[in-house]
């Protein structure tokens, strides 16, 4: 039983309560606020009967629906819900259900499902006015407005499919094509897209792609792409989910464009696609989204839904709910589309960290280096002086940095002479270190010895030699 019906019941009910209570006045005002409220929470036009009307269209501009039939439109304004019947008068060629409707502009167009052929409505007269022809390539295309033009996406015919956008050119009145020149990616071939349109962006998912195997063959591309008309370019943003089908046609007719959000309407449940923000939410149904009559478009303006629906009689109604209304509890929520890009932001991440790492250890080497001695086989460098020495003093150096303590025999070994006695060789053994600790006492500008001696602790009659700070080096 519709809703429609339900109302007459109860308010028939309501009638015979009051016709058998002796308090007939109160009850009979009771009764006419009853229907006030129904009226106002039914909130319905009858549009007339439903098989008299092709299809519906909003210009959001004027916020006014129209609905179409054989000879004339009714014209509905829904800033406070009066209606009229205009008269129109149709070319003998023009059927309705070949075409598509589109507002741009306020002005009401017709296009071709298939081919190039444009109507418009001029001054209540439904009349063509392209000068292309009807090739029969662009079935199922995805039909929308774009920069005051009607804009068409895809489409089948001949056994393939398009991946191209066109434009109707009014001053031509003809159709062009346009070329994405930067891009480096191109979508499949697509028909009967889902999309959504939002500033300079196109948004196509969910078509079907002719196999390119078995021509007879449709298959779903998983796809999501995106076109910038200011860029120029294709985008492929990532795969989704194949939106739930029936019969395995996409739901593009009981799609309604949400704000920048797409609503769609299956049988058991309802998908919110918000592509800007990459969501997909399943709601289960709200009371109104079970009567909607699909056969014609359902919008969303005002924050209201405006749908139509049949009752029992065959009448048709537009019908008015509220986003809670039409919109259930919320069943579960996911992005809407999944990409590789998470993966490269974590490799480039991982570079830039990389990179970050190396440049610090690389600075703080050179850092490191700067502000230590460097021993280079002619001499000494300190920062940016040098002093040059001989390779016994190298040598001797070299030792004396790589253990705690040397002994002097060691030491003499690099200076000692065989034609020398051992006294005037330990005279040339002191003179060297006091020759290397001058040298260390300019080159760092310090004023004590840098290499000191001292007896061993082991042997007292052993003398060693140390650096005293090795952090020098």
């Amino acid at each position: 039983m519709s809703q429609f019906n339900e109302i007459i019941l109860v308010t028939l009910e309501v009638v015979i309560f009051c016709i058998f209570n002796p308090m007939k006045k109160k009850c009979f005002l009771l009764l006419i606020l009853f229907l006030l409220i129904t009226d106002l929470y039914s909130q319905k036009i009858l549009i007339g009967k439903a098989n008299v009307f092709k299809y519906s269209l909003i210009d959001r501009t004027n916020n006014t629906i129209y609905v179409y039939a054989d000879d004339f439109y009714k014209k509905i304004n829904l800033k406070d819900l009066s209606n009229e019947n205009i008269p129109i008068t149709i070319e003998n060629e023009f059927e309705y259900e070949n075409f598509t409707p589109l507002v741009v502009d306020s002005i009401h167009y017709f296009i071709h499902k298939q081919g190039g052929l444009v109507y418009q409505n001029k001054n209540d007269s439904i009349v063509r006015i392209d000068n292309s022809f009807n090739h029969l390539m662009q079935s199922n295309s995805s039909i929308f407005s774009y920069n005051s033009k009607i804009h068409r996406f895809g489409g089948y015919g001949f056994w393939s499919a398009r991946n191209i956008i066109t434009y109707y050119d009014n001053k031509l009145d003809e159709w062009e094509v346009i070329n994405p020149l930067n891009s480096k990616v191109i979508p499949e071939e697509s028909s009967k897209c889902l999309f959504v349109m939002t500033n300079d962006d196109l948004y196509v998912f969910n078509s079907q792609m002719t196999n390119l195997i078995n021509r007879y063959e449709l298959i779903f591309n998983e796809k999501l792409w995106n076109y910038n008309f200011v860029d120029k370019t294709w985008t492929h943003l990532g795969n989704i989910d194949v939106v739930e089908q029936t019969n395995f046609e996409p739901p593009f007719d009981s799609s309604i464009n949400y704000g920048d959000k797409l609503l769609v309407n299956l049988p058991k449940k309802l998908i919110i696609i918000d592509i800007i923000n990459n969501t997909r939410e399943e709601y289960k149904k709200g009371i109104s989204s079970l009567y909607i009559y699909k056969t014609f478009k359902a919008f969303f303006q005002n924050n209201r839904f405006y749908y139509f629906n049949v009752d029992d009689f065959g009448n048709l109604h537009l019908s008015i709910a509220t986003e809670s209304e039409m919109i259930g509890d919320k069943i579960s929520s996911k992005p809407f589309y999944t990409n590789n890009r998470t993966f490269k932001i974590i490799v480039v991440i991982s570079l830039i960290i990389l990179t970050f790492v190396i440049l610090v250890w690389y600075i703080r080497v050179w850092y490191i280096r700067s502000n230590k001695i460097q021993l280079l086989e002619n001499g000494m460098k300190y920062r940016s002086n040098f002093i040059p020495m001989n390779s016994e003093a190298i040598q001797i150096i070299k030792l004396l940095t790589k253990v705690a303590a040397v002994n002097s025999v060691e030491i003499l070994k690099f200076v000692e002479k065989e034609q020398f006695s051992r006294a005037h060789n330990e005279r040339l053994k002191a003179q060297k270190i006091n020759e290397i600790n001058l040298k260390l006492k300019m080159l760092l500008r310090i004023k004590n010895d840098l290499i000191v001696s001292k007896k061993s602790n082991f042997d007292r009659r052993i003398r060693e030699y140390c650096i005293k700070d090795k952090s020098y080096f």
